[in-house]
């Protein structure tokens, strides 16, 4: 289970999917982009450029909505929402 949840934090952790602070995103960004890209993350902003099946890295937008801001706290906050919302919309069942 550990190694699953890793997995899956390490692919979409400080993603648009699930965004992280400014200051939280700092220590992926620090990182080689080939190392990166062993993990299915880029640095790289130009879709055209990513390579195929990578996540990019990037930080939370502000949007002065205290309670969406300083979401999620921990990786299973947003994954889980991110799953529910997923159910809701039907795109998978629960």
């Amino acid at each position: 289970m550990d190694e699953r949840v890793s997995k899956y934090a390490s692919k979409w952790m400080c993603s648009v999917q699930c965004p992280c602070l400014k200051d939280e995103v700092k220590p992926w960004t620090d990182l080689d982009e080939s190392y990166l890209n062993e993990f299915t993350r880029t640095k790289q902003t130009d879709p055209a450029k990513q390579p195929e099946g990578t996540v990019r890295i990037s930080p939370a937008r502000v949007t002065g909505d205290d309670e969406r801001d300083f979401f999620p706290e921990t990786f299973f906050d947003c994954f889980f929402e991110w799953q529910a919302e997923f159910v809701e919309a039907g795109s998978v069942e629960g």
